[in-house]
């Protein structure tokens, strides 16, 4: 009887992730839709590159926000994983790919949570959206960080 609810409760986490990683790529088109999410996910495996990176950075989010607890529904909406998909995605396409710019590119998404928590509670003040400003500021650190590490451009 444990098996049968640790086996569904493993099921649903994995549903959970499924439908919050489909809706990170949604929310790129400001969508909420999973079938939209499939559509940008097929355009990003067209460089498997490319969707390797953002799957693991969106992936990193979601287990750090687990981690700090944070509302549920907006890790189910994809809101908190669209910006990490962005800077997985944009550090595939500009660096060169090394077990180092990896590693480098998941910090740099997993930093998008708490900049993106930080930001929406102050915009929020003003009623305004966040929308890609986290990706912005954390994608030109990690460009400035690259040369730092050695990690070449492509």
């Amino acid at each position: 009887m444990a098996v049968d609810a640790a086996s569904q409760e493993l099921v649903l986490r994995l549903v959970e992730a499924r439908d919050a990683l489909l809706r990170s790529f949604s929310q790129i088109l400001l969508s909420r839709s999973r079938w939209v999410g499939v559509l940008l996910f097929a355009a990003a495996a067209v460089v498997p590159m490319n969707a390797l990176y953002g799957v693991c950075a969106v992936l990193m989010v979601l287990v750090l926000a687990r981690w700090w607890n944070l509302a549920p529904s907006q890790l189910e909406s994809g809101l908190l994983g669209y910006n990490s998909l962005l800077v997985g995605i944009g550090g595939a396409a500009l660096l060169e790919p090394s077990p180092v710019s990896f590693a480098v590119v998941m910090l740099a998404a997993g930093l998008t949570l708490p900049i993106t928590a930080a930001m929406k509670s102050a915009l929020s003040v003003f009623d305004l959206p966040v929308l890609t400003l986290p990706f912005i500021v954390v994608f030109f650190l990690l460009l400035g960080v690259a040369p730092l590490l050695e990690i070449p451009l492509v």
